[in-house]
């Protein structure tokens, strides 16, 4: 095994292959996580037959490798979530603001997602957004240019912004 016989290694894999993913699947409920994590943690065991100690338990050691890899996909996974989270309070942020400067000084890769999420907005919402928060115009001075209602206006602001936040967390 510790030579690099891959038909030895495909009996192994043979072997441990389900207890693998149920251990995985013990701790996510993803499929396709289960199996990616799988397929990392036997490439990451081939890689590293050589430190293999022929007396240890097998399948324990490859628990272990799953269990890192597993450890190692929630902090790739919280720190996504935590970027994305930045991502749209910021661009969130700047929608509400009062100074769409502050784009200027924004991550270059944020400020792309917001443009391109403004140009996903219907026609009437990205009017409307664009004319309060970006050229500082009043609720009631875009109504009466739209020739709509205050509460017309608002409730396309409204929607404009869950738009846009929707859009940003899904633009990962």
């Amino acid at each position: 095994m510790l030579n690099g016989d891959k038909e030895a290694f495909r009996g192994i894999v043979a072997e441990y292959g389900q207890g693998i993913r149920a251990f995985l699947a013990a701790r996510t409920d993803d499929p396709s996580v289960v199996d990616d994590l799988a397929q990392e943690t036997f490439i990451a065991a081939y890689e590293s037959l050589g430190t293999f100690d022929r007396d240890a338990n097998l399948g324990a050691w490859l628990r272990g490798i799953a269990n890192n890899k597993y450890r190692m996909h929630l902090r790739h996974a919280s720190r996504q979530r935590n970027l994305l989270e930045r991502y749209r309070r910021e661009a969130v942020a700047v929608c509400l603001s009062e100074n769409p400067e502050v784009l200027d000084d924004m991550d270059s890769a944020l400020v792309e997602k917001l443009r391109k999420c403004l140009e996903e907005l219907p026609d009437r919402l990205r009017e409307v957004v664009h004319g309060r928060y970006f050229e500082k115009t009043r609720v009631n001075e875009i109504a009466g240019r739209m020739d709509t209602s205050v509460s017309a206006v608002s409730s396309l602001l409204f929607r404009g912004r869950k738009q846009l936040e929707t859009c940003i967390e899904r633009t990962r």
